[in-house]
């Protein structure tokens, strides 16, 4: 559903008078000045702190800061991958790809999608948003060099003369100038004491002509993103900033949008719905900025909006890898609402810095890895001696699920050296899916603190439309591909025609394991119907067992990807199905196929592949590069599965199939035997000469061919050899055995026909009471 009916004629009613009014020239507004009664995040009264603190703390960014700004004041700019030398004057329209400018017509008349557009609008929008005036400005007050603060002013003179309202690209997207207009506020402190009257009365009437678009064209429709937050913030600084008629109700209209839209566009765990980590960071920027100003001002707002940003800064804290860096699911765009410093691009870690002082949690200061450059210039000195107080506190938890947003997070711990998955199994994306790729059921691989396996990112949106839909495709993560098709089908560049719907069957995260089950319907749309269910079990410091069932009766190709970060190298053992992945820290680790019913299963390396598009690594928008993938698949007819292990340990560890659904794993290092069972294809009975069990899920652990741990659930029979004998009329929830300790759940609260034997238990506890055992059946401790 689009926007109602009566909007649509309003906003086709302004564009009629915006036409008319576009080669006009505007009255300047009467009585607008800035409002000397809002505190802002820094003002030049308090330069001499800011200036000294940062030298203290942030002392090894200055050479590099210089450098920026240096680039700057010759108007060499490098945005979105692309370098590009402006000469003397800055031209505010010219597309960096190919030096011609855009049109300069009436602004909704300017093509940028399609196939008649110049390029990628969001090259020239990135300049024109001028957030690099913050480099500028600090350099300035690092310096004392006039030379930095009249480029702002310059810049700021130029873009009003060469961008009258309504015309040209740089009056097409209210997100856009919203961002220009939070950009213009933060300069103006390090501008402040040289603005003469007359510029700053043509600044603060371009601020307001801007300010007035962005609320006459709010990005408002059924599927609202990010677009009306930055849109909202902006009327909120703006309101806040600008002392005229008007201020009030920017202000009023921008906090009622935050405090609907947090709810409309965030998932009840805290997961943004465009299902990007990048726009969940775009997201919360706005959100902290606006924060901290209101708090500044003693402002009100609504209670919901602080609950939901401290649940989405707790899933960025456990989403990070432990390097710091994100993974990347969904689109990317580079997009920072705060931008306060040079690598605020790849940065994540500044939002768990301002949110350890905002939500007073020592676990996001200790994630954060150190206090951030967004602490200094957003709360100031108290702020930092705020932070300087907060203990760091390790999470209490290792690992995660959120359910509503479908992303189950497996950790070893949180060393920076630590093992790491995260797995997607969860909706394609907000509204029409516009952010969101077709990836259900992939995952990213971290071990010993190296990136893998990854996301190969987005690369662009509109530069080239075949690349667009690579990057976002089945093949483009690690999954697996039926038939060569996308789990959902493509309708347009920032659309899909077809929803993969993926779900969770069960998470289970215990001290000694994770295993996270999901599946997907994305292949329920062929003639011959697919299911894919993909299993992973995460021993928690060594080693994962994928196991991929795919559900079917016809015949078809199964393509499973894996694409390597270009640090990485693979290199396949053509002795075996055995690939090993060695990075360039010299640390490797080691991948195994187990071949199920004899399938011909065959192994592709790619690399920067012009033709199938494989092999290619985007961490950031407009760049891409050559990287491994590697593709191993086969041809079926029926049920088919793929059961893979992937291993961090120096000794290889190696797995064996018992049965379809009962594993092995030796770890020659370690000197422990692992078995595992899983359900495939509905099968659950498993009879062997020295197991029996009918459960959903069996793990046991040995060392040295002693039993150290064992847990079970779903089950009424469970029998091994030599080791114990379960049975139970109702059934068992769940058995863990660890350290002569078992504990037991069983339905209801009666353990009449429970039996067991074998095992010198020291204890046992059945749904959480001390229990014994006598003659082989199971007594609570008090009984006679």
């Amino acid at each position: 559903m689009s926007m109602p009916l009566f909007d649509r004629v309003v906003k086709k009613y302004r564009k009629t008078i915006y036409r008319k009014r576009c080669n006009t020239r505007f009255k300047p507004v009467k009585n607008i000045e800035v409002n000397k009664d809002n505190r802002f995040f820094y003002d030049s009264d308090n330069s001499k702190y800011l200036i000294e603190t940062y030298r203290k703390y942030f002392g090894e960014k200055i050479a590099g800061d210089m450098k920026t700004a240096k680039d700057l004041l010759g108007h060499k700019f490098f945005f979105l991958g692309y370098e590009v030398n402006h000469g003397c004057r800055v031209d505010w329209k010219m597309d960096p790809v190919s030096g011609k400018d855009w049109e300069d017509v009436f602004s909704f008349d300017v093509i940028f999608r399609g196939t008649n557009r110049l390029g990628d609008i969001k090259l020239p929008w990135e300049l024109n948003k001028h957030q690099y005036f913050f480099a500028l400005g600090k350099c300035y007050w690092l310096t004392g060099d006039k030379v930095y603060c009249d480029t702002i002013l310059r810049h700021i003179d130029s873009w009003i003369d060469d961008n009258p309202v309504y015309k040209g690209i740089n009056w097409v997207s209210s997100l856009e100038i919203g961002m220009r207009v939070i950009s213009w506020i933060m300069a103006y402190p390090f501008v402040r004491n040289s603005i003469t009257d007359e510029f700053r009365e043509k600044m603060l009437n371009s601020l307001f002509q801007q300010i007035e678009f962005i609320e006459q064209n709010l990005s408002r429709d059924r599927y609202a993103n990010t677009h009306l937050i930055g849109e909202a913030v902006s009327l909120i600084m703006g309101g806040l900033f600008l002392k005229t008629s008007g201020s009030g109700k920017w202000v009023s209209k921008g906090l009622e949008i935050l405090s609907a839209e947090i709810d409309n566009q965030v998932l009840n765990d805290g997961i943004d719905k465009e299902q990007s980590l990048n726009y969940h960071r775009f997201f919360l920027d706005y959100y902290y900025l606006t924060l901290i100003l209101l708090k500044k001002n003693k402002i009100d707002y609504a209670g919901n909006i602080d609950i939901t940003v401290e649940k989405m800064t707790g899933f960025l804290m456990y989403a990070l890898k432990p390097d710091g860096s994100a993974p990347s699911f969904g689109d990317a765009d580079d997009a920072r609402g705060i931008s306060v410093k040079k690598n605020c691009v790849n940065d994540y870690r500044g939002l768990l810095s301002l949110g350890a002082i905002v939500f007073e949690r020592g676990d996001f200061k200790f994630a954060a890895g150190g206090m951030s450059e967004e602490v200094l210039w957003l709360l100031g000195e108290d702020g930092v001696k705020k932070y300087q107080r907060i203990d760091e506190i390790i999470p209490k938890t290792k690992s995660k699920a959120y359910p509503d947003g479908g992303y189950y997070i497996m950790r070893s711990g949180w060393e920076k050296d630590g093992n790491y998955l995260i797995f997607d199994s969860g909706p394609l994306g907000h509204g029409s899916g516009g952010h969101g790729h077709a990836d259900a059921l992939s995952f990213q691989l971290c071990s010993d603190g190296i990136n893998y396996f990854v996301d190969p990112g987005t690369y662009s949106y509109n530069l080239d439309y075949e690349w667009r839909d690579y990057f976002r495709s089945t093949p483009a993560h690690n999954t697996i591909t039926v038939d060569g098709l996308n789990q959902s089908e493509i309708k347009d560049r920032m659309s899909w025609r077809t929803f993969a719907n993926a779900k969770c069957n069960r998470w289970l995260s215990t001290e000694w394991f994770d295993l996270v089950d999901g599946e997907h319907d994305g292949y329920r749309r062929l003639k011959d119907p697919v299911v894919h269910r993909r299993i992973i079990f995460f021993d928690k410091n060594r080693y994962w067992v994928i196991i991929d069932l795919l559900a079917c009766r016809g015949e078809h190709t199964f393509d499973h990807h894996l694409h390597v970060h270009p640090d990485c190298l693979p290199a396949i053992d053509p002795a075996g199905n055995s690939i090993e992945v060695v990075s360039g820290k010299d640390k490797k680790i080691h991948l195994d196929f187990i071949q199920v019913k004899d399938n011909d299963l065959k192994y592709e390396l790619f690399k920067g592949d012009e033709k199938t598009k494989l092999g290619w690594f985007s961490e950031n928008y407009g760049v891409k590069v050559p990287a491994h993938t590697i593709r191993f698949w086969k041809q079926n007819k029926g049920n088919t599965m793929f059961i893979s292990l992937i291993s961090a340990s120096k000794k290889k560890v190696s797995l064996k199939s018992v049965t379809p659904i009962l594993l092995t794993v030796l770890d020659q290092e370690e000197n422990t035997e692992d078995t595992l069972s899983c359900p495939s294809f509905g099968q659950k009975n498993i009879e062997h000469e020295t197991f029996s069990f009918n459960g959903d899920f069996l793990f046991i652990k040995r060392k040295h061919g002693e039993l150290i741990y064992l847990y079970a659930d779903g089950f009424d029979k469970l029998m091994i050899k030599g080791d114990l004998d379960i049975y139970s009329k109702s059934r068992i929830k769940r058995l863990a055995i660890e350290e002569r300790n078992c504990s037991i759940n069983i339905d209801g609260d009666k353990t009449a026909g429970l039996r067991m034997a074998g095992g010198a238990f020291n204890n046992i506890k059945v749904n959480g009471k001390g229990h014994r055992i006598k003659d082989g059946l199971i007594f609570p401790e008090n009984s006679v």
